[in-house]
């Protein structure tokens, strides 16, 4: 089994226009100035794709309902890392172990 493992410190969010055919949005991960992935939120009934890894970049698929939380954990979120497992092709974005009681975004 291996898991591959990539730390992201930016992003940069595309939205698509309602002519696309079945892609919502499209959120970059980077690591530093290197991609390190992409998640790729579908339109609700367009069907679906793998996720995927591929030259050092996690290609993660997610359903357009998912994307406001996905930004909400970019924005307040720290640190952050992207994971694929070979095994079961299944890509994963979330933080690293973080002490109880951080607080984020709290003023």
């Amino acid at each position: 089994m291996t898991i591959h493992t990539y730390p992201i410190d930016t992003y940069k969010v595309s939205h698509y226009s309602k002519d696309s055919r079945s892609t919502y949005m499209i959120i970059n991960l980077y690591e530093g100035t290197t991609q390190r992935g992409a998640i790729i939120f579908l339109k609700e009934g367009r069907g679906s794709a793998p996720s995927s890894h591929a030259d050092g970049r996690v290609r993660i698929v997610m359903e357009e309902r998912q994307a406001s939380e996905i930004l909400e954990t970019l924005r307040v979120e720290t640190p952050l890392h992207i994971w694929f497992n070979d095994v079961n092709n299944v890509g994963i974005i979330g933080t690293d172990r973080e002490f109880i009681g951080e607080e984020e975004g709290s003023t």
